[in-house]
């Protein structure tokens, strides 16, 4: 398509070169980078340099996932449009179908063989949309929008059937009964006792009585979930906690009258490990239990105050949850998380402050939206159609477009309407490759925290945290069956933290921060060792050599050196002479990235961000020159890939290298400012990294990058100059090289 076309046209041009081979020369203005930068995304496309950085988040959604292009001209008020139209789907849109209509094209074609007339109004949207979702049923167009959810839940992956004449009221008790089960209710049993009925048949051969109060309803829930425990209907919602625990996944066991301050006793001891710890925990450690129940079926009280809101949200993170119809909104958050990854619903008549509770509960499912919803609860259908059948409407202003943006990258987040743009990098990365989520009141500067500690991991933070704190719980909690007793310092925080990860190791509190390093390393799923006497300052010589490896590394090594270490590893067969200067690094970064491809060692720094997208997964290429305000571009290019970010970057350039390593093994030089943290913080992101309370952040690099999932080892007398040549020889292999080497 030309570049005059007029935004209006955009639409036409951008579905009809979805999956194709599409291509553009260099000498296209920067104005028009965005367009074809991202289109070619994970496919054999090309991009260059120029683009702008304020166009950088039109090209990065409508794009994502999918070989789709779009025009320069297009206006950022069209990006939602583009957007969602073709979200990983064949559809297609006229150029003069108005916005209004855009929801109907939308869903209709949603990886379905179905289609719509333009014609069609926006009212009868829904009405479409369900009858044709991965099923082969039908709906006619006159079906009154009130009846759309009938039809919606009837066939919702099951041979049921339900009559247009149901009563919306009885909505939910078709749609629980018949979630991937057998199951059966009565259209006249009454909205309270649904929550009765659904838990009672989750994917177990359990059951409960119809009579039984809302109020029990937890009580139920808990008992039976994916084991063959059992709890009277008669315990108190205030024990409801007791048995939740109990019978996590495991065979453990505590006794009813536990009190609910005890709770976070039993919590922890079992998490999914055969640990332990006391009971005197205040309600204050609250969020302890908050980490314990993520990814296990926990549950939350109607009760619950909405401090205790991040406690639930957590515990019912990809599992079964449910919540009451009577629970307030301020209990939103609770019923957002437990919905996800299953077969929600919501009413028409529900209010547009329970939008939230329907949002989350349609994720990754077959889920819908009524036409009349306010354009304020956007936000609402926008997380909830994530990775799934999801729409946007044309009318967000462009500066929630970063909130939509973020939200929907390749996870399965939420964000509430209500968030500042201010706030918008605290979603962006809680969110990132988990399903995580975090409050609206939570402050900039809680930023990090919440970002860090949720990383495809179990772990939590409370927003009272101080931003020093922030690394300590960050570490501790990474993919680990770890656990920390209330009473220990922050200090002695990375102690508990590394002996326990992944490993049969454990420390005791007594021992002091400078022996942290020691328990630290040696316990790393490794048979390695290291003694106590080592100075913290040599903390990352152990820390990197023996990241999930058998390798080691002395604690000669300088920090200066790091970066030679990190990147030489990143697994990959590469190599690199010892003479190459440090500013050569990130050249070989690059060149080797999931490929058997090569750079020379001259290559300038500059010339980082050439090889640097030329080679994203895949045989594309590009070339050198962008500037360093078009980082934002690189930012996406490197979306589900292995991106890297240099040192000279500013704290405003922070959101790009946030992006570029997203479900990749990213780096980060050493020189980067403490602001540069949100750097550092992404590049971690599903790999085991630790970094301790005492070290400088100028040295939080070095130990991130070259535990890389890789076999690699250093001895102590190797000279820096060395480094690279060890580094390299070792990728994952059981390689290693002598002291002796490093006189060389």
């Amino acid at each position: 398509m030309q570049d005059g076309q007029s935004s209006r046209d955009l639409m036409t041009t951008t579905v009809n070169r979805r999956i194709m081979k599409g291509c553009r020369t260099d000498g296209q203005s920067s104005s028009d980078l965005m367009t074809t930068t991202v289109n070619r995304r994970i496919m054999k496309g090309c991009r260059t340099d120029g683009q702008s950085s304020s166009d950088l988040m039109t090209t990065t959604v409508n794009r994502r996932i999918m070989k789709g292009c779009r025009t320069d001209g297009q206006s950022s008020s069209d990006l939602m449009t583009t957007t969602v139209n073709r979200r990983i789907m064949k559809g297609c849109r006229t150029d003069g179908q108005s916005s209004s209509d855009l929801m109907t094209t939308t869903v209709n074609r949603r990886i379905m063989k179905g289609c719509r007339t333009d014609g069609q109004s926006s009212r009868d949207l829904m009405t479409t949309t369900v009858n044709r979702r991965i099923m082969k049923g039908c709906r006619t167009d006159g079906q009154s929008s009130s009846d759309l959810m009938t039809t919606t839940v009837n066939r919702r992956i099951m041979k049921g059937c339900r009559t247009d004449g149901q009563s919306s009221r009885d909505l939910m008790t078709t749609t629980v009964n018949r979630r991937i089960m057998k199951g059966c209710r009565t259209d006249g049993q009454s909205s309270s006792d649904l929550m009765t009925t659904t838990v009672n048949r989750r994917i177990m051969k359990g059951c409960r009585t119809d009579g039984q109060s809302s109020r029990d309803l937890m009580t139920t829930t808990v008992n039976r979930r994916i084991m063959k425990g059992c709890r009277t209907d008669g315990q108190s919602s205030r024990d409801l906690m007791t048995t939740t625990v109990n019978r996590r996944i495991m065979k453990g066991c505590r006794t009813d009258g536990q009190s609910s301050s005890d709770l976070m006793t039993t919590t922890v001891n079992r998490r999914i490990m055969k640990g332990c710890r006391t009971d005197g925990q205040s309600s204050s450690d609250l969020m302890t239990t908050t980490v314990n129940r993520r990814i296990m079926k926990g549950c939350r009280t109607d009760g619950q105050s909405s401090s205790d809101l991040m406690t639930t949200t957590v515990n019912r993170r990809i599992m079964k949850g449910c919540r009451t119809d009577g629970q307030s909104s301020r209990d939103l958050m609770t019923t957002t998380v437990n919905r996800r990854i299953m077969k929600g619903c919501r009413t028409d008549g529900q209010s547009s402050n329970d939008l939230m509770t329907t949002t989350v509960n349609r994720r990754i499912m077959k889920g819908c939206r009524t036409d009349g919803q306010s354009s304020s609860d956007l936000m609402t259908t926008t997380v909830n159609r994530r990775i799934m059948k999801g729409c946007r409407t044309d009318g967000q202003s462009s500066s929630d477009l970063m909130t939509t943006t973020v939200n929907r990258r390749i996870m399965k987040g939420c964000r509430t309407d209500g968030q500042s743009s201010r706030d918008l990098m605290t979603t962006t990365v809680n969110r990132r490759i988990m399903k995580g989520c975090r409050t609206d009141g939570q402050s900039s500067n809680d930023l990090m925290t919440t970002t860090v500690n949720r990383r495809i991991m179990k772990g939590c933070r409370t927003d009272g945290q101080s931003s020093s704190d922030l690394m300590t719980t960050t570490v501790n909690r990474r993919i680990m069956k770890g656990c920390r007793t209330d009473g220990q310092s922050s200090r002695d925080l990375m102690t508990t933290t590394v002996n326990r990860r992944i490993m049969k190791g454990c420390r005791t509190d007594g021992q002091s921060s400078n022996d942290l390093m020691t328990t630290t390393v040696n316990r790393r799923i490794m048979k390695g060792c290291r003694t106590d006497g080592q100075s913290s300052s040599d903390l990352m010589t152990t820390t990197v050599n023996r990241r999930i490896m058998k390798g080691c590394r002395t604690d000669g090594q300088s920090s200066s050196d790091l970066m030679t270490t990190t990147v030489n590893r990143r697994i990959m067969k590469g190599c690199r002479t010892d003479g190459q200067s440090s500013r050569d690094l990130m050249t070989t970064t690059v060149n080797r990235r999931i490929m058997k491809g090569c750079r020379t060692d001259g290559q300038s720094s500059n010339d980082l961000m050439t090889t640097t997208v030329n080679r994203r997964i895949m045989k594309g290429c590009r070339t050198d020159g962008q500037s360093s305000s078009d980082l934002m571009t690189t930012t996406v290019n490197r979306r589900i890939m292995k991106g890297c970010r240099t040192d000279g970057q500013s704290s405003r350039d922070l959101m790009t290298t946030t992006v570029n390593r997203r479900i990749m093994k990213g780096c980060r030089t050493d020189g980067q400012s403490s602001s540069d943290l949100m750097t550092t913080t992404v590049n971690r992101r599903i790999m085991k990294g630790c970094r301790t309370d005492g070290q400088s952040s100028r040295d939080l690099m070095t130990t991130t990058v070259n535990r890389r999932i890789m076999k690699g080892c250093r001895t102590d007398g190797q000279s820096s100059r060395d480094l690279m040549t060890t580094t390299v020889n070792r990728r994952i292999m059981k390689g290693y090289r002598t002291a002796s080497q490093a006189a060389i």
